[in-house]
C-alpha cells in the first residue's frame, strides 16, 4: 500500500528558507521523510479554495521527484464534484506509482473528509477527533478506549 497525504495547501511552501506556518507543517513534513524512507509515499494532494470556480479544478505537478495533485474548489460546489476531484488525484497518484487502487489517503485536519471517496481507505491526524465528538458519535466507553483511559476520556 502507498500513501498520499492531503493538507491544505497554505501550509506547504516550495521554498526550504520558509518557517513552518502551523504546527501540522512540521509534523506533515516529517511523516513525508518517513513515508520516502519506506518507498511507500504516493505524494501530496494539496487543497486551497478558490471561491471563482463553479467544479473543483486539479492540477498535476512534481518538485524533485515528489508528486503533488492540487485540488481548488469551494464549499458551495456540488459535494458529489468535490468528491470525484479527491477520487481522481487519488487515482492519478496510484497511476503514478503503478499501485492501481492500492492507495490510501493520509488526511492532516477533517476539512476533506466528508467528501472521502469510499472506494480508497483513509485515516485523519493531527486535528482530532475530540473527546466530546467521539462520546456524541460513538459512546462513553467507546471514547474511554479511544482516549487510553477514563481520565482522557471524560469531560
Amino acid at each position: 500500500m502507498i500513501i498520499a497525504i492531503v493538507i491544505n495547501e497554505k501550509y506547504i511552501s516550495n521554498h526550504s528558507t520558509d518557517g513552518f506556518k502551523v504546527g501540522a507543517t512540521s509534523f506533515t513534513l516529517k511523516m513525508a521523510d518517513y513515508f520516502i524512507k519506506q518507498q511507500v509515499f504516493a505524494g501530496f494532494i494539496l487543497y486551497k479554495r478558490d471561491e471563482s470556480l463553479l467544479v473543483p479544478k486539479i492540477e498535476q505537478l512534481a518538485t524533485n521527484e515528489i508528486k503533488y495533485i492540487k485540488i481548488f474548489f469551494n464549499f458551495s460546489m456540488n459535494s458529489e464534484d468535490i468528491k470525484g476531484a479527491l477520487d481522481k488525484a487519488l487515482s492519478i497518484l496510484s497511476t503514478y506509482n503503478n499501485h492501481n487502487s492500492n492507495i490510501f489517503a493520509y488526511y492532516q485536519t477533517d476539512t476533506l473528509l466528508s467528501y472521502h471517496p469510499s472506494n480508497f481507505p483513509c485515516g485523519v491526524t493531527h486535528h482530532g477527533p475530540f473527546v466530546e465528538d467521539f462520546q456524541r458519535n460513538y459512546s462513553q466507553e467507546g471514547a474511554y478506549q479511544a482516549f487510553e483511559n477514563k481520565n482522557k476520556g471524560n469531560l
